[in-house]
């Protein structure tokens, strides 16, 4: 039995309500045609100045503009077509993945697979601006607070980079070369990228770890009890631990035999007998922990080993209900639900108890979520007044750029 996970990362949120079948046609400009495309772009001609039509465009991908070229301007900072492209470049491989996963075909730009309110291409290009504006929107807030790289930043940057040339470019011995660095930027120009470009999203990258330290402290620590109880109320979570006997076998969910399930009750019923009979309260806890170790066949309890903190909806019905009528420190009696019986435990909501697990199985605290959760939204908030304000020249805007024509669709 596991808890419901809510991913933690603070990521862009992407414009999709995906539905469908069959698969991708969207392609993108591979970084392995750029050299071609670049030597086939003789002058300033492949641009498109400021005011031009896009669709006179001939070059296609990222020559169809000079990298340097100022495309628009968002927080009062110049756009690159080098940045746009690299953002443009991400979410076109991006959608192009999601429909694949989901069997999804893209029948054209123009047409609204990938939501119902936004095209295709728009769905692109909103997502290249809003992650412009984020980043952006992470410059503006570490200059509101004063924070800066520090030594220690820029030695990790130094050896992130200095791996990154080994990695990438070099031979892996932990050396770096001339002729790696060299062979280094090659490598970058052919993920639409140069060395500044490559310095800046690194460096975001640092302001924003920074940012949530000096605001919420180390893994959130400075998010208060008060304010932890106040999510909580205002959220509806509780906490509870359990001990679980199943009466379905966890690997195939296939239900238990008759004299399985019987043992299974018998045992359940021995246990919760052992927990009644001790009246000290302190006891009794002491006692639950070591039989819920002992016993419970709770496939989440590796990950949730002090119990869970939860909402209504994430636990199945049953749990949900007995642990709603129960008071903090309060035992159930035995309940049974569709994974077997279980003896429940209601106790209180604690900031440094595990929340979740995420994707890479690393356990986060409820304090630590709160944080992430609240830096998220000052984020946003920072992210929408960005891309608000941006100002994108002809044939970058949503309306005006000629997706299809860059992208070779």
């Amino acid at each position: 039995m596991t808890k419901k996970l809510t991913a933690l990362a603070l990521c862009l949120c992407m414009i999709l309500s995906i539905a469908g079948c069959s698969s991708s046609k969207i392609e993108t400009y591979s970084g392995d045609d750029e050299a071609a495309a670049t030597e086939a772009t003789t002058a300033p001609d492949a641009s498109v100045p400021d005011g031009s039509d896009a669709e006179e465009v001939t070059a296609l991908g990222y020559a169809a503009f000079d990298g340097d070229e100022i495309v628009g301007t968002v927080n009062g900072s110049d756009v690159t077509w080098r940045e746009y492209y690299y953002w443009l470049n991400y979410y076109t491989s991006y959608v192009e993945y999601l429909a694949s996963y989901y069997g999804l075909t893209l029948s054209g730009w123009d047409s609204y697979e990938l939501s119902s309110s936004y095209t295709n291409a728009e769905v692109v290009i909103l997502n290249a601006q809003s992650a412009i504006a984020q980043y952006r929107a992470v410059e503006a807030l570490a200059e509101e607070y004063g924070i800066a790289l520090d030594e220690e930043d820029e030695a990790e940057m130094e050896s992130v980079y200095q791996s990154d040339v080994d990695t990438y470019a070099g031979d892996g011995d932990g050396e770096v070369t001339d002729e790696e660095i060299a062979a280094f930027e090659e490598y970058l120009s052919e993920q639409f990228m140069d060395m500044d470009l490559y310095n800046y999203l690194n460096m975001i990258q640092y302001l924003d770890e920074d940012l949530f330290i000096y605001l919420y402290g180390e893994d959130g620590s400075a998010i208060t009890d008060e304010e932890v109880a106040a999510y909580a109320e205002e959220n509806g979570l509780m906490a509870a631990k359990h001990i679980l006997l199943m009466t379905v076998d966890s690997s195939t969910g296939e239900a238990l035999t008759d004299e399985e399930i019987a043992e299974q009750e018998a045992t359940i019923q021995e246990l919760y007998d052992q927990l009644t009979a001790v009246e000290d309260q302190e006891e009794m806890l002491a006692l639950f922990d070591e039989l819920m170790a002992e016993y419970t066949e709770d496939t989440g309890y590796v990950y949730y080993p002090d119990g869970y903190i939860f909402t209504d909806g994430e636990m199945v019905e049953e749990f949900e209900d007995a642990v709603e009528a129960l008071e903090e420190y309060q035992l159930s009696e035995i309940v049974e639900s569709s994974y077997g019986y279980h003896i429940i435990l209601r106790i209180p909501i604690d900031g440094d108890a595990i929340y979740g697990v995420n994707s890479s199985y690393v356990s986060y605290t409820l304090r630590y979520y709160i944080a992430n959760e609240t830096f998220s939204n000052l984020l946003n908030e920072y992210t929408t007044a960005a891309q608000d304000g941006a100002v994108w020249n002809d044939g970058f805007g949503t309306d005006t750029m000629d997706i299809a024509g860059i992208f070779e669709l």
